[in-house]
């Protein structure tokens, strides 16, 4: 019995060992369940259908290849889409759409303490969430980014780093922590973590880069319940040529509880003063940045206001208390169910909401994203969606014989005619695509 005991903590160890840090898209089950981690596995997608992109229904055509081994995983999918007027236009119409075949490359060694990642940047958070939180570079569908991302780790240090796009000309960020005293015995002491972050945007605003932001967080283990951690944490942030902001709060977290699932309850108090935005690089940066804005096109009112910009711009951002809550249950490759909401007391709309929603059986596969800004409430969540949405559905169902049917459907971004001050403009763009295809694996 006391040898059953040895081994199965052991087993457990290792489990949590070879789980990946909740980086970016380190852990991300859509990606993680391509394929078996013990065996090679290639898998091939092909469909068509059509495609519904703003009032014009095209014919389209697409593929996906996916490779998955011990170490390395890689996707890449496409699809093409023509029309009475041609070839839908932003899928072939420059060298960069090649890269954008890429879903996802991904590379873990040393058991995850080392990842590295290339690919669209899907619900990337750099710490506490202070400056980037579930940021993004698909919300121009037509114009999303592949970038990059990736994490080493070991006892006494840990350090992150992501770039919005491979050819490093856009935003950029990184993090170190340090565990100090990392030998202790005591855990509340041992688990002391000092983070400090900076992030920046290497576009240009009047001869300086677009935003560029520093941070500093700690946080450590008060309690210790089995495999699940009581951990306060504490964040200071602030922008250069802009606001500053604070925050205090807690998870109940756990990394790998009984070797199957990762979950997270987490709860946090904003305050920022005049020109600070918790989060503010997140979902919607891509397309409310310095130098971009979202042109009102969804009027619920009743009043033509479409061409006003939707959202606050950070230097106009008045002081404000939020309140932060949030919940992810993750069942390792199968299961994900990822809810966060901020509500920002005060004048302005700056509350935020984040759904992210996984599950996978043996006939089908969905995957539910989501992101809301602008928000006055938590009820706002139940009103229409808005200007400030970003939405991905994407569900395969295997009817027979491996025969399937794929559905695509997508709440983004396209960009409009600038102003005339060469600030870009988007507007919303919806797409819905349905498919019929086969899949295979060899």
């Amino acid at each position: 019995m006391r040898y059953t005991t040895v081994l199965a903590l052991l087993l457990a160890h290792t489990g949590a060992l070879a789980q990946p840090a909740p980086f970016g898209s380190a852990d991300d089950p859509s990606e993680t369940s391509v394929g078996n981690r013990w065996r090679r596995s290639v898998d091939a997608e092909m469909r068509t259908g059509f495609s519904l992109i703003g009032p014009d229904w095209r014919a389209a055509s697409g593929m996906s290849l996916a490779y998955a081994a011990d170490h390395v995983a890689l996707r890449f999918e496409g699809a093409v889409r023509t029309g009475v007027s041609g070839l839908y236009e932003p899928d072939v119409d420059g060298v960069y759409d090649l890269l954008r075949l890429t879903d996802f490359a991904r590379l873990s060694l040393n058991r995850n303490r080392l990842f590295a990642r290339a690919g669209p940047t899907r619900r990337l958070r750099l710490g506490t969430g202070h400056l980037v939180n579930f940021f993004g570079s698909e919300t121009a569908w037509d114009d999303r980014t592949v970038g990059l991302e990736g994490f080493w780790t070991s006892r006494p240090v840990q350090v992150t780093a992501f770039a919005d796009d491979v050819r490093l000309n856009r935003l950029v960020g990184g993090r170190v922590v340090l565990r100090p005293l990392f030998w202790v015995a005591r855990e509340s002491t041992r688990s002391l973590e000092i983070g400090a972050s900076y992030v920046t945007d290497r576009r240009d605003l009047d001869g300086k880069n677009l935003i560029t932001a520093y941070n500093l967080d700690l946080r450590f283990t008060v309690a210790n319940i089995g495999d699940v951690l009581v951990q306060p944490f504490a964040t200071f942030s602030a922008y250069r040529n802009a606001g500053r902001g604070v925050g205090v709060g807690g998870e109940l977290a756990s990394d790998n509880f009984v070797d199957v699932a990762r979950f997270r309850l987490r709860m946090a108090v904003y305050v920022s003063g005049d020109g600070f935005i918790p989060g503010y690089v997140g979902s919607f940066y891509r397309v409310n940045n310095p130098i971009a804005g979202i042109l009102q096109s969804e009027d619920f009112g009743g009043a033509d206001s479409t061409g006003s910009i939707v959202g606050i711009p950070l230097a106009d951002a008045p002081s404000a208390t939020a309140l932060e809550t949030e919940i992810r249950i993750l069942f390792f490759d199968r299961f994900e169910l990822w809810y966060s909401f901020r509500r920002q007391f005060g004048g302005a709309h700056l509350s935020e909401s984040h759904l992210r929603l996984f599950f996978e059986t043996g006939r089908i596969a969905a995957q539910i994203s989501q992101d809301r800004g602008g928000l006055g409430s938590f009820f706002s969540v139940f009103n229409d969606l808005g200007d400030e949405t970003s939405l991905m559905f994407r569900t395969d169902y295997h009817v027979a014989r491996g025969i399937w049917v794929f559905v695509r459907a997508i709440y983004s971004y396209e960009r409009t005619s600038d102003a005339p001050d060469g600030a870009e403009r988007y507007v919303v763009q919806r797409r819905f695509e349905p498919y019929a295809g086969v899949k295979f694996s060899f």
